[in-house]
């Protein structure tokens, strides 16, 4: 309603506005959507997530970078497998694909808990903030958001498209 009525209120009228009205309601909406879903996506990982951060796998977390903090890289494999962030049962198993992500994703995580010693509160934090921007890396708005569709999206958004037409193409007859 508001863009039909703001085409009308400059001047717009006819069919090819209502079009492009209706065309412009249905961005506006879609862009409405990922926005929602784009600030609400934090709040929901949080709640997913934060049961799972507790005190015990702090302190596993210390023990792994603390292990991790004399290991070099020729080594990672075995280290792996020592503190099970691989499925491989010995260091020949693992994959260059695992090598790769645990030193992409694990290794930095290992040395900053070793370095800064963060306090369990500054932890949970930082592990959030991680696995925010992880998922947000990993899994585009706009799957979500396709993903997320239901009928009461469907009727509004045709609701709305009709609209946005109707108010200036009326005008134009």
């Amino acid at each position: 309603m508001l863009i039909g009525g703001a085409a009308v209120a400059v001047g717009g009228g006819g069919s090819t506005c209502g079009i492009a009205c209706a065309v412009m309601a249905l961005v506006s909406i879609f862009a409405g959507k990922m926005m929602a879903i784009q600030f609400g996506m934090p709040d929901e990982i949080r709640k997913l997530a934060e049961p799972h951060l507790t005190k015990e796998l702090f302190e596993e977390d210390k023990k792994d970078a603390a292990g991790f903090a004399k290991v070099e890289s020729k080594d990672y494999a075995e280290f792996m497998v020592a503190h099970g962030f691989t499925k491989a049962k010995n260091a020949d198993k693992v994959t260059a694909g695992e090598l790769a992500d645990f030193e992409k994703d694990r290794a930095p995580r290992l040395r900053w808990v070793e370095g800064e010693k963060p306090s369990y509160a500054e932890w949970r934090k930082h592990e959030l903030t991680e696995l925010t921007h992880l998922v947000a890396a990993r899994v585009p708005v706009s799957e979500l958001v396709a993903k997320n569709l239901g009928a009461i999206d469907v009727l509004f958004g045709l609701l709305g498209i009709a609209t946005a037409y109707r108010i200036p193409a009326r005008r134009g007859l």
